[in-house]
């Protein structure tokens, strides 16, 4: 068995102890999906005042509260004069500044109740407070590299291939476009899972700083490559599956959804929406439990 099979078997068998242990936690997917809600709630609230503002003394509104159009919808506003660009700038900028915020504390208490189940919740919460600020460090700092490194990445692949997308070649310029974009998410993926790697270096108390569970995580990401990589396919073809169900089953949904009233088809389309969000939660947290598991049996193996 080669070392990139092992590798494969390995994320294969992290990603399903990871799942496992996710599955056997919903009091934490169900409160980390509760949070995201509840942002969600709060950055929709002025996209609602404004769309109650452009819609309420208007009768052609009315038509929408039988059945819900999007263009006459469309039709309503666009006469509208309000900023509604500022307003969705302002609501996108909030919502990362406090996803930044929070996630250290979301992170450290899942990797921390992964670890020991048997912990109550206050030695968890005691535990992501301890660990807020060198995870959010290694947050910004590893995902602002991340992001720099896969832009710089497709740059370069930009204008290496730049002679195949200017050629005669018809589908040239679409094999280039692929290939750029797999340059930039194969960069991403790595240096990603290099955060999440530092984060449980952190939790476990392996590496001193923040500065050094990174480094940690890098090396870690570029010695082991099939592993990690092995553990975010994995997690990106249940991803990709889960979008698939969903979209088909919003399909369904939307045409049996025609003949009833808009609040029930709105209700449905939100329950829809919410149960794709707590799965997507489910498999966030078996991520990180997999990661764990796999930085944890590295460790033993180079401790002999």
């Amino acid at each position: 068995m080669t070392e990139s099979d092992t590798g494969r078997s390995g994320a294969l068998a992290s990603l399903g102890r990871g799942l496992r242990l996710a599955t056997g936690r919903p009091g934490l997917v169900t409160a980390i999906w509760s949070w995201h809600l509840l942002l969600g709630f709060a950055l929709a609230i002025p996209m609602f005042r404004w769309l109650n503002a452009a819609t309420a003394n208007r009768p052609e509104a009315d038509a929408l509260a039988g059945r819900f159009s999007a263009g006459a919808l469309v039709d309503l506003l666009q006469f509208d004069s309000a900023p509604i660009l500022r307003i969705m700038q302002a609501a996108v900028a909030g919502g990362l500044l406090v996803a930044v915020i929070v996630s250290p504390l979301l992170i450290a208490a899942t990797l921390a109740s992964v670890r020991d189940a048997s912990r109550d919740r206050r030695a968890i919460a005691a535990a992501a407070a301890a660990l807020y600020w060198p995870f959010l460090l290694v947050i910004i700092i590893g995902r602002g590299v991340a992001l720099a490194a896969a832009g710089l990445a497709a740059a370069v692949a930009g204008l290496a291939l730049a002679p195949l997308s200017r050629s005669a070649w018809e589908t040239g310029f679409l094999w280039a476009a692929v290939i750029q974009a797999v340059t930039a998410a194969f960069v991403a993926v790595l240096l990603l899972a290099a955060v999440d790697f530092a984060l449980v270096r952190l939790e476990a108390g392996r590496s001193p700083g923040a500065l050094s569970a990174w480094f940690a995580g890098v090396r870690q990401t570029i010695t082991r490559p099939a592993l990690t990589l092995g553990i975010w396919a994995g997690a990106g073809v249940l991803l990709a599956l889960l979008i698939g169900v969903y979209i088909a089953l919003r399909e369904l949904t939307t045409r049996g959804s025609v003949s009833v009233p808009s609040v029930l088809a709105v209700g449905g389309a939100f329950v829809l929406q919410q149960g794709f969000m707590f799965t997507r939660t489910w498999l966030r947290v078996g991520l990180l439990a997999a990661e764990q598991d796999a930085s944890d049996r590295a460790h033993e193996a180079s401790r002999g």
